[in-house]
């Protein structure tokens, strides 16, 4: 995929020094910063960089054209505190909105989810409160509604391909 300028984009694991990242957090804190309380971004910024550490869980991804970011998403090891028998989790999907219905989170989403396969994980679990259709299209599957944080999610599920093709070959 190559924007206007004909730069391709590109998906790479941030590390602690990149020059995405207050970026990023600015949009976390935009985006999810209601959720704590206190928050702050240079609060997130902090909390993103210890989590630059990681190849695998946590991680998180940009995705780049050129030198600017227009996506990320998150591999994390818990993202709901009272489902702490699901890990890993896919969290913290967004794209800049100049950016979006271009396939980037999409791409993205299939990025962490080849990371997180390759590094062992049998499935891959988010929340979303309203970007169901995305990941169904993305063959994830939903397990259940809950409250959480003051709104209505639904917890889906991603299974690594070798236990996709089991579950689906079983009927």
């Amino acid at each position: 995929m190559t924007d206007a300028c004909g730069d391709a984009m590109k998906i790479v694991r941030l590390t602690p020094d990149h020059p995405a990242l207050p970026v990023i957090a600015q949009w976390h804190f935009t985006q999810w910063g209601h959720l704590r309380a206190n928050d702050s971004e240079a609060a997130v910024l902090e909390r993103l960089c210890a989590a630059c550490t990681s190849t695998a869980v946590p991680s998180t991804y940009v995705a780049l054209y050129g030198e600017t970011p227009v996506g990320t998403a998150r591999l994390i090891e818990y993202d709901m505190p009272d489902m702490p028998r699901r890990t890993p989790w896919l969290a913290a999907v967004i794209v800049a909105p100049k950016y979006r219905r271009r396939g980037i989170a999409s791409r993205l989403v299939r990025h962490v989810e080849q990371v997180a396969f390759a590094a062992g994980y049998v499935a891959l679990y988010l929340y979303t409160p309203d970007q169901q259709r995305l990941y169904a299209r993305l063959g994830w599957q939903q397990l259940e509604e809950d409250d959480y944080r003051g709104q209505r999610v639904t917890v889906m599920r991603q299974l690594a391909p070798h236990l996709e093709a089991k579950r689906q070959a079983a009927g």
